[in-house]
């Protein structure tokens, strides 16, 4: 029988091999793209809302089984446990750290029948994450067909509108998974921008196109002007505007700190609450995404949250020039000193602003200075002289920073060839001006 089966194969190898490689380059491309082929299927099956449209009931469902999931859990208890429950004094093993008695009955607690129960916070997070997972997940699948639920959806007049993003978020916190939430509100703001883009089309598509008219036609609209109506449109809008701070997942840390953003990336960390949860900044991981944001945020935000937003803003192109190099670093530069430049005139960010103005013109001029481009240096160092000055009026500020002033008042100084000047502001002087005569003196 088997050298039956051996002759017929044999006999018929080329048919079978050739079968063999039909089958074998169907199974590499099968699994390669199974999650591409997935997606294909599931949006064949589903429904889904057009860009800038909801489905509030098919959302509902979703939301409530997340509701149900999580309902005697104590969402706020999981997510300090991501971030509070190991001390920084602790050098033991994570796994064998507990508690003292007290800080549990102070700040540990869950409601039971019999009254508030102490719990170990890392075998509370342990015991309800996989319920808290599937509630994400039905949080996430929620927010495909809408954003917000308000009470005409939910058929109640009164009833607070249903944030699914603020869900998500919450849930994810509690999952040691912030990045999630973060991202979550980006998708919020971008679904804002897609519905107001429908609203524009809608208000053109009812008024009358006459010639008279002023107001451009949608088809014709040049690069830029489509993002100017959305803005515009939702100018004003507060949950656009928190949709876009939340987004940004925090303000931008130190650019100078060449390791602020190791603890600011969003990295997901070992086996839960473990490690200190990392706190997710996009100005970290995108930073021209981040830049994109702090735009639309700029033309929406109320006038009087302009300077500090131009602050935050010139701190992330900064950031995103210590990525970049050539043209785009100097691109970033420039635009870093115009926001700059912007803040300086606020009395809450003239001192920061005018610090970091004074650290890009001197970097500048040493830049020019390896280039032997004496004339540019000198004006980088004037450039950095005059913010110097400007500076020197802010002494009697509670922000006011001496010890970094003297560093910038000494290196600018020295730039200019100012050395005598300059040894006032050396690290050995016991007084701000020093005291000799000509310290005590001096005119900046």
């Amino acid at each position: 029988m088997l050298r039956l089966i051996i002759r017929q194969i044999l006999k018929h190898k080329w048919p079978l091999l050739i079968l063999v490689f039909i089958w074998i380059g169907a199974g590499y491309l099968l699994f390669e793209n199974s999650h591409r082929l997935l997606a294909t299927l599931v949006r064949l099956t589903v429904n889904l809302p057009d860009p800038g449209r909801q489905d509030p009931e098919a959302a509902l469902g979703y939301v409530e089984s997340a509701r149900e999931r999580t309902a005697n859990i104590r969402l706020d208890l999981m997510a300090r446990t991501c971030t509070n429950f190991l001390p920084l004094r602790y050098t033991g093993a994570i796994e064998d750290f507990r508690p003292h008695w007290l800080e549990k009955l102070e700040s540990w607690q869950v409601s039971t029948e019999s009254g508030p129960e102490p719990v170990e916070p890392d075998q509370y997070w342990s015991a309800n994450i996989d319920e808290v997972l599937l509630a994400l997940r039905d949080a996430v699948g929620a927010m495909q067909f809408a954003y917000e639920i308000t009470a005409e959806d939910l058929g109640q007049p009164g009833a607070e509108t249903i944030l699914v993003p603020d869900l998500v978020a919450r849930l994810a916190s509690a999952a040691c998974r912030q990045e999630i939430g973060v991202l979550a509100f980006g998708d919020y703001a971008e679904f804002q921008e897609q519905r107001a883009w429908l609203a524009i089309a809608g208000d053109q598509s009812t008024r009358s196109l006459e010639r008279d008219d002023p107001r451009p036609v949608l088809s014709d609209l040049g690069p830029g002007e489509r993002e100017r109506l959305i803005l515009e449109k939702l100018n004003g809008v507060e949950s656009y505007n928190t949709a876009l701070r939340t987004y940004l997942g925090g303000p931008p840390p130190d650019p100078h700190d060449r390791s602020a953003c190791n603890n600011a990336s969003g990295a997901r960390h070992r086996g839960g609450p473990t490690e200190a949860a990392q706190n997710f900044r996009l100005a970290c991981v995108a930073p021209t995404e981040a830049i994109s944001v702090y735009d639309r945020l700029l033309a929406v935000a109320p006038a009087q949250e302009g300077p500090a937003l131009h602050r935050d803003a010139a701190l992330v192109h900064l950031l995103a020039a210590r990525r970049a190099s050539g043209a785009e670093a100097e691109a970033h530069h420039t635009a870093a000193v115009q926001h700059f430049t912007i803040a300086s005139g606020a009395y809450e960010t003239e001192f920061e602003a005018r610090t970091e103005l004074a650290r890009l013109y001197l970097a500048r001029a040493i830049e020019m200075e390896s280039r032997s481009q004496a004339d540019a240096a000198t004006e980088a160092y004037a450039l950095a002289h005059d913010e110097v000055r400007q500076l020197a009026l802010l002494s009697r500020r509670r922000d006011f920073n001496e010890t970094e002033f003297r560093e910038l008042a000494r290196r600018t100084l020295m730039g200019l060839g100012r050395f005598r000047d300059a040894d006032c502001f050396a690290d050995m002087s016991s007084l701000r001006y020093g005291t000799r005569d000509h310290c005590l003196n001096l005119q900046l």
